[in-house]
């Protein structure tokens, strides 16, 4: 008796959620790795887990803001964006350690 594996590829649960995300931080980093892009993309939690949460773009935000804010000197510049939205708006932005939102 043989068994077969699924020839479905899974997908992964960091392509679920940069799918599903509502918004984005695209994070440029103050001292980049030769021969990296010199950014990276974070993805927002919009839920709190089993619990409801009033605005869940705004909670986001909120999320991202702190992860960012949690890298301190690492950052050179970060830009939410709206990850739903057609072009991707800019919401707000954090140069020279402050958010302009």
């Amino acid at each position: 008796m043989s068994t077969s594996i699924s020839a479905c590829p899974q997908s992964s649960p960091a392509a679920a959620l940069r799918d599903t995300a509502l918004t984005k931080a695209r994070v440029y980093w103050s001292k980049p790795v030769p021969g990296t892009k010199g950014f990276s993309d974070f993805y927002s939690f919009d839920r709190s887990g089993r619990y409801e949460v009033a605005d869940p773009r705004d909670y986001g935000i909120r999320g991202l803001k702190k992860l960012v804010d949690g890298m301190t000197d690492r950052v050179a510049r970060a830009i939410i964006y709206d990850n739903q939205a057609y072009l991707h708006p800019e919401i707000c932005r954090k140069e020279r350690g402050s958010w302009n939102k």
